[in-house]
């Protein structure tokens, strides 16, 4: 839990100078509303457009504040007494969560808004005990009357819909759900539910929900609901409409909300609950249908074969789940890296999730939003989230770089496993390129020594990893272009600034050639047309990112250094270049292209021998060192340059030729 550290002698001191302010301000509007009301009344027939009692008044409001500002300091430096451990030196170190519970509101506005929201929620409460329905200790078989021809009814679903327009604002949220407690929250959405189903033909509460889902999740990142948040965020594995409700709760702008809630709501929905259940049309989850009264766990369905909301996702609490984690990076890293049976829902969730109806439409979008908390997890977040309170700025999400190389190679060992969807491929594909250099390394210290590490990226998992992406094409092209990145950022580093020494570039090369001979095995093992696989790779090779080019021999050591880059990220906005450059390609590299028929790796290593060959005299000539070579006489000015041969024709007859061993093999 988060801690806090203070003076509270030096806040007392703070409070004590402040206080007095509050008196002047007082002061300053009696002396505004005396002077500019004179001045008003002897201006006679000239028009004076002055509103005298709206200045004073915002300068009272202005000494309330402070007043208010004060006391609030005081009530800090007493909470740091109470519940803190002394330090030293007069400072206090104290558990935020219990901090929080000692202090009063920092804004007179921010009271009245939880004030306001609390006031709603007794109001909420009153009219469910009109209907029946009891907020304190909540019962679903109290909606079985619940009904549009009760009295009442109309008046309560107006109330819930105006009561949804308020939760824009976190502290309304707040105040709103801490009074209704646990029991409140599960009849309030009970009641909605059954609304949405008894109007189901008339109208459609999908707004609704969403609202009060942005509202909780607002409400989350605060310390005020943590009994709540622990019972409905852990729904009884047994009770599938508990786990609809939470999906619920989870149905806002997943941005909005706590990661760790976010991440943890998910597990319970993805993994413990099995992908979430969706509540049928009987309503009764424990038999087929009957009396609700006969079931223990009823709660109201949907009346038919259809969808209660407009909001289809609804339907689903896995699709939900994943909705939301699409859209919070800081979630989806704290999901997929808790372990093998997370990372296995986001490769495989048609095994996982239970979807209500079979449409193209859902499945796609269950293939996108796993696909896209993937991109989430192993892409961005290494280069870190959007931090909602500074707009541009950067949190850090990584905070233990072995949790996510380990999880990494897991997710591609997973991916190696096969039966993944084409999309998820794709994605899969888009995360590799900051673990190249890694992965790299791993080849270069094992392919140097008799004895093989059981450790992480190893090459039967590597090449079985490829061998899945093999049978898409896009995911292929997707890959290429990544390992042109990588060989490019490594000739760049080899050849910027006069660095180039023989030896070190084929030390350096030594961690890329293993990769691509790799790459192409594992290309070879798929069940189809290899020749495809390979046009589909040199397509990806020949198109490249564009990212070295683009950062020049600056971005070159972000990508060759891989998630330990991830300070230079911030530094050079590098990682948000990558992300947004492979978040986008795909497709497009390969239409209008022309597939050779008969592309062998001989072909492939060919051209790289090209390209990298290409990206060393482009270097040198953005240095300054040599001009630019006419057509057929790169490699001539190159080995001009070195002083002997061109490096990459001894790299193609070597390391590159021979890299493509057996699946089974070593690095």
């Amino acid at each position: 839990m988060p801690t806090s550290s203070a003076r509270p002698a030096a806040l007392d001191a703070y409070a004590r100078t402040v206080g007095p302010m509050a008196d002047d301000l007082r002061t300053l509007a009696a002396d505004a509303r005396r002077v500019l009301g004179a001045f008003v009344d002897g201006a006679g027939e000239v028009a004076v457009s002055l509103d005298v009692d709206a200045a004073a008044d915002d300068v009272e409001e202005l000494a309330a504040e402070t007043d208010h500002l004060a006391t609030w300091v005081t009530s800090v430096a007493r909470g740091f007494r109470e519940a803190g451990s002394a330090e030293g030196g007069g400072s206090f170190t104290v558990d935020d969560t219990a901090l929080s519970k000692l202090v009063g509101e920092p804004t007179i506005a921010e009271a009245e808004e939880a004030a306001d929201g609390q006031a709603g929620a007794r109001e909420l409460a009153d009219q469910l005990r009109e209907m029946g329905i009891d907020p304190e200790a909540f019962d679903a078989h109290d909606l079985v009357f619940l009904d549009s021809h009760m009295d009442g009814y109309d008046e309560l679903r107006a109330l819930i819909e105006a009561q949804s327009e308020r939760m824009g604002d976190a502290d309304y949220a707040t105040g709103y759900y801490d009074v209704l407690g646990e029991d409140g929250i599960r009849a309030l959405l009970g009641s909605i539910d059954r609304m949405a189903e008894v109007d189901r033909d008339e109208s459609d509460l999908s707004d609704v929900v969403h609202r009060y889902a942005d509202g909780w999740a607002r409400a989350t990142n605060g310390v005020d609901l943590e009994e709540e948040m622990e019972a409905l965020g852990h729904p009884d594995e047994d009770v599938w409409w508990e786990q609809h409700q939470l999906a619920l709760l989870m149905s806002g702008d997943g941005s909005l909300y706590d990661p760790r809630w976010l991440a943890d709501g998910a597990d319970a929905l993805l993994v413990a609950g099995e992908g979430g259940r969706y509540v049928g049309p009987t309503g009764s989850l424990d038999s087929g249908a009957g009396d609700p009264f006969e079931s223990e766990t009823w709660y109201p369905g949907t009346g038919g074969f259809g969808f209660r909301y407009q909001d289809h996702d609804l339907a689903s609490p896995g699709l939900v789940a994943l909705r939301a984690l699409e859209d919070n990076v800081a979630a989806s890293y704290d999901f997929a890296t808790r372990g093998t049976d997370q990372r296995d829902v986001l490769v495989r969730p048609d095994d996982h999730l239970w979807l209500p109806y079979e449409q193209e439409d859902m499945i796609a979008d269950l293939h996108d939003r796993a696909g896209g908390v993937v991109v989430n997890a192993f892409l961005e977040a290494p280069y870190g989230a959007p931090d909602p309170a500074h707009p541009g700025e950067t949190l850090d999400v990584v905070t233990d770089e072995g949790r996510l190389l380990d999880s990494y190679d897991d997710l591609m060992g997973l991916v190696g496993q096969g039966d993944v969807p084409d999309g998820i491929k794709r994605d899969a594909a888009r995360t590799l390129l900051p673990y190249l250099p890694e992965i790299g390394d791993v080849a270069a210290t094992e392919s140097l020594t008799s004895e093989v590490e059981d450790g992480r990226f190893s090459r039967q998992t590597y090449v079985a990893f490829v061998e899945e992406l093999g049978y898409d094409d896009e995911a292929v092209t997707i890959l290429g272009a990544q390992l042109r990145e990588y060989g490019d950022s490594v000739v760049t580093g080899a050849f910027a600034d006069g660095a180039y020494d023989r030896e070190g570039l084929a030390i350096d090369m030594d961690h890329v050639t293993p990769v691509l001979g790799a790459t192409y095995r594992g290309l070879a093992e798929t069940e189809r047309s290899n020749e495809e696989a390979n046009a589909a790779l040199a397509a990806g090779l020949e198109s490249g990112l564009g990212l070295v080019t683009t950062g020049g021999a600056t971005l070159a050591p972000l990508l060759a250094g891989g998630p330990l880059g991830v300070g230079a990220a911030a530094a050079i906005g590098g990682g948000g270049l990558v992300i947004r450059t492979l978040g986008g390609f795909g497709a497009d590299a390969i239409e209008g292209r022309d597939a050779a028929p008969e592309t062998d790796s001989d072909d492939l290593a060919g051209q790289m021998e090209d390209l990298w060959r290409e990206r060393a005299v482009d270097q040198l000539v953005a240095d300054g060192e040599i001009e630019r070579p006419g057509d057929g006489e790169a490699s001539g000015r190159l080995a001009g340059y070195v002083d002997g041969d061109d490096p990459f024709d001894e790299l193609a007859q070597s390391t590159l030729a021979e890299a493509d061993g057996d699946a089974e093999d070593a690095w």
